[in-house]
């Protein structure tokens, strides 16, 4: 999760690169609902 308009830093980024490449789901998120949406989805629950 990140605040306002915030970016990964760089050795965040290469973490996030690293996971993503080892086939898992990464996201940076600004908002619970962003974060919500996207569990949600991976996950294939209904967002009703």
């Amino acid at each position: 999760m990140k605040y306002g308009k915030n970016k990964p830093t760089k050795d965040q980024q290469k973490r996030l690169d690293a996971l993503f490449v080892q086939g898992y789901e990464v996201a940076v998120c600004h908002s619970y609902e962003e974060a919500k949406g996207i569990i949600s989805k991976y996950l294939g629950i209904c967002n009703n």
